[in-house]
Order: structure tokens, then sequence, then C-alpha cells
């Protein structure tokens, strides 16, 4: 038995980059509209963050339930000539609007779904 679920995509920056602002708006649609979870490897301009929710609330139904977006920060020590150092990356989270994006002082992500009744059965 499968159990319908969500998929998790890390998009590089440099798929975005090559898409223009309507592209990615659109690209982030489809992939939610499939039940995927995004990681952005670059965060999105605010304006595109504004055209996201925008859209979003345009959308609202009992089809779609919305858009969560997070940041967060991830810090990786940095190996060779600089050791001891650190470098902290911002990553976006972006994922349907039933979703609970956690992220822990430790940097644990978590992003949790409910469970609908037909699959606890």
């Amino acid at each position: 038995m499968t159990i319908p679920g969500y998929s998790i995509d890390f998009i590089p920056a440099s798929r975005l980059n090559s898409l223009s602002d309507n592209e990615i708006v659109d690209f982030v649609f489809e992939r939610i509209d499939n039940e995927h979870v995004l990681i952005l490897e670059s965060p999105l301009t605010p304006q595109l963050r504004l055209e996201l929710t925008t859209r979003g609330l345009l959308r609202f139904s009992a089809d779609f339930i919305g858009i969560k977006m997070q940041f967060i920060t991830i810090r990786t020590e940095i190996s060779g000539i600089f050791r001891g150092k650190s470098k902290d990356s911002t990553l976006l989270v972006i994922a349907p609007g039933n979703a609970e994006i956690d992220h822990s002082e430790d940097g644990d992500v978590s992003v949790k779904f409910p469970v609908s009744e037909s699959v606890e059965a």
C-alpha cells in the first residue's frame, strides 16, 4: 500500500537564476500544487515573495490552501586554512499552507503535515 505524501525538492540557485520572475512564481505554484516542499538555496527577493503571497491569496479555495514560507539559517564550519571559522547560509523553505515548519536552535528542520482521516484508517 502506498500512502500519498509530499516530496521535498532542493532547488539550487542556478536553477532559479535561469528563470524570469513570472517563471519562478509559476514554478513554485506548480510544485506546491503537486505536493512538493521546496528548499531554495538562495532566498527570493522581497518582490517575488510578495507576488507569491498575493497570487496565493487570489487562488485560495477548497483545493488550494495557500503557501507557507520560512527562512532557515544553517551554520557550516569552514575547513582548510580558515579552520575554526563558520559561515551562515540562509535557505528558504516553501511548503503548502497546511505545513508546520520547525527550525530548532540546534539546526534541525522539520516539515510536518496533518494526517487525513482516510490515511489513518
